[in-house]
């Protein structure tokens, strides 16, 4: 398949150093909390709706916010599906859980 043992192993480290840059990048670019715009933009506006089977995004977000010690972000969320599934008991309930944990 190779032309020798050392086509392999430069094949190795070419890929080995894509997977460096690659990884790298994706890590600048998401490390800091300027990756939530993003997160929020690409589940709320995205028109798809296969990875929403059991909760719809607005609650899915303020969920992961909350696990992530970001209340002001949950808050906003679980207001916002409050607001948008009124008749859903889990986001009124989410969302005066988080009230009353805030003492608000």
């Amino acid at each position: 398949m190779f032309a020798s043992k050392k086509g392999f192993i430069l094949l190795l480290l070419t890929s080995l150093l894509f997977n460096i840059y690659n990884s790298t990048a994706w890590f600048i670019i998401n490390h800091t909390d300027k990756s939530i715009s993003k997160i929020e933009n690409m589940l709320i506006n995205d028109p798809g709706s296969y990875y929403q089977i059991s909760l719809p995004a607005e609650m899915g977000l303020a969920i992961n916010f909350r696990e992530n010690k970001l209340a002001k972000e949950s808050l906003k969320f679980y207001k916002l599906a409050s607001e948008k599934y009124p008749y859903d008991a889990r986001a009124l309930y989410n969302y005066a859980s988080l009230l009353f944990e805030l003492k608000r």
